[in-house]
Order: C-alpha cells, then sequence, then structure tokens
C-alpha cells in the first residue's frame, strides 16, 4: 500500500456543510488551537485539515452570501436527521 493510497467517503452533503463549518473555526479562526490539546500527535491535526481543504474544493456553498443561513439550515436537518441532540453523558 501506497503512503498517499487515496480513500473515498461517502457522506451527505449537510453533513459535509456542518464538518467544513466546524472545520473553518478551529483551522481559521483559531489556528487549530481548539483541537491541539484533544490530540494524541500532530499527525492527526495535519489529517483533519486535509480533510478541510478536500472539502474547501468541492463545496460552492461557502462562498455563497447567504452561507450562515445555509450551514444554519444544514445543521438543523443534520439534528433532525439523527434525532435531536447529541446525548451526553451525565
Amino acid at each position: 500500500m501506497s503512503d498517499h493510497e487515496a480513500l473515498s467517503i461517502k457522506i451527505g452533503k449537510q453533513e459535509a456543510l456542518v464538518l467544513f463549518d466546524l472545520l473553518g473555526r478551529w483551522f481559521d479562526d483559531q489556528n487549530g488551537k481548539a483541537i491541539s490539546a484533544q490530540t494524541v500527535d500532530d499527525s492527526e491535526i495535519w489529517a483533519l485539515n486535509g480533510i478541510y481543504g478536500s472539502l474547501q474544493s468541492i463545496l460552492a456553498e461557502p462562498f455563497q452570501d447567504d452561507y450562515s443561513n445555509i450551514v444554519k439550515s444544514a445543521r438543523e436537518k443534520v439534528r433532525a436527521a439523527n434525532g435531536g441532540e447529541w446525548p451526553l453523558a451525565s
């Protein structure tokens, strides 16, 4: 297996938008500081950054004027499709 063997994953458009927005906040707004304490190795940050770059290259919505409304709607759809709020451990 090559070190740079490409893999494909399938996720829905709404999940992709939510993930792109999350990763964007982590990388663009905080330069990865928000996740650096949660990672074991910098390779994990680089891997997430690669996913962010891939999403950035295929999504048109982040560059639209109404992006904030688009991602808000995507969040609502993802929550609804998965039964609502994430079940936090008490």
